[in-house]
């Protein structure tokens, strides 16, 4: 009997432990998320600020930085420039607007381009 290695056999079982863990809500999922997610939130800030350099591209900068978040509140995996960058342009070259919308950004960064030249001769 203690020569066998097979100790396990004497002893009971031990019951089934459940999993009784809740869903986090609230604060405690939000720095959650925070917590996990630090160096990808401010790689996409800073994305972020870049492309709303120029003025006229603040809404497709929205867009593109709301795409990437949803990805990290949703929990799957985010490559940020990659995500930013294909959501940017998707609504760069109207594929994800109608022709209402397009036409507004068109417009925009006419009226952009007008307030530059006129800011630059005065």
């Amino acid at each position: 009997m203690f020569l066998k290695s097979d100790y396990h056999d004497l002893m009971p079982p031990f019951p089934e432990q459940e999993d009784t863990s809740a869903e986090k809500t609230g604060f405690s999922c939000f720095f959650d998320l925070l917590g996990r997610n630090c160096g990808t939130l401010l790689k996409v800030n800073l994305l972020f600020l870049l492309s709303c350099i120029p003025i006229v591209t603040i809404p497709l900068g929205l867009f593109a930085l709301n795409q990437v978040v949803g990805r990290i509140v949703q929990d799957q995996p985010v490559k940020c420039l990659q995500i930013y960058g294909e959501a940017f342009r998707y609504i760069l070259l109207g594929l994800g607007m109608g022709r209402s919308e397009t036409l507004y950004f068109i417009s925009m960064a006419q009226a952009g381009c007008l307030a530059a030249s006129i800011h630059t001769k005065s």
